[in-house]
């Protein structure tokens, strides 16, 4: 607790607790990266603060590091492995790690996903505490939900649910191109009126329209058995070298 004490006040200042009528020292949950605590604004308003881990930048960038020395000791080892551009993909999940770790980055993903889905009053996002933005602090308002995989117990209405959690995914991936890109259960809540609060916006994704327009013909041609139009839209997907033959057989 003391770290996370300290994180506050190197980020938001010495007097910090001054901005909270309370604050409640027992995390409301843990992750490898960050800790969640709840407050209460003295408007009454109930909001979370998620605070960055001390320490957790070196031991990412210690373990990145560590990759990068497999990656070139495997590509050694087994060549037909530079097919598969493990830089590339190293140097992704790098971009994608450090992004994990700004917080203000989450907070513009969350303020885009609010707008996207402004007009939809059953998906609900949390709105950004704007002056509790840093790089390891990120204040928002507070959900008061059911995690989903427990609604059913708690008596929300199954089947609506089920279909708007997949119409948020699927409008997400095919008519927005901009995505959340780890919706598990464990970061979407169930709401008063069967509405859906999702969680945790530090890791997200587009598509092109080209990616969005080969992912339908995939979800259609998966759907028909169509592998040769499988082959075809995931070779277009590729990164490849040289011209493929389509029509050779093993």
């Amino acid at each position: 607790l003391d770290q996370i004490l300290a994180v506050l006040v190197e980020e938001l200042g010495p007097d910090w607790e001054s901005r909270f009528s309370s604050f409640e020292t027992e995390p409301l949950a843990t992750a490898s990266i960050a800790q969640v605590h709840t407050a209460t604004l003295h408007s009454g308003e109930g909001v979370v603060l998620k605070v960055q881990r001390p320490g957790v930048g070196a031991l990412v960038e210690a373990d990145l590091r560590i990759l990068r020395f497999l990656a070139r000791r495997a590509v050694e080892e087994w060549p037909d492995l530079a097919a598969a551009d493990p830089d590339s993909l190293l140097r992704e999940f790098e971009r994608t790690m450090m992004s994990e770790l700004d917080f203000r980055r989450e907070a513009e993903h969350m303020r885009r996903f609010r707008g996207m889905y402004a007009d939809t009053d059953w998906v609900v996002i949390p709105e950004v505490m704007e002056d509790a933005v840093t790089q390891r602090v990120l204040c928002m308002e507070r959900l008061h939900g059911v995690p989903i995989r427990h609604a059913r117990d708690a008596g929300f209405e199954m089947k609506t649910l089920g279909e708007r959690y997949l119409e948020v995914v699927f409008s997400m991936l095919l008519a927005k191109g901009f995505f959340h890109g780890d919706l598990h259960p464990g970061n979407v809540l169930a709401l008063p009126g069967e509405r859906l609060g999702l969680l945790d916006f530090g890791m997200v994704g587009s598509l092109s329209d080209k990616m969005r327009e080969q992912l339908v013909t995939m979800i259609f041609a998966l759907q028909r058995g169509d592998q040769r139009t499988i082959a075809r839209v995931l070779a277009e997907i590729a990164i490849k070298d040289g011209r493929l033959d389509f029509r050779a057989r093993e």
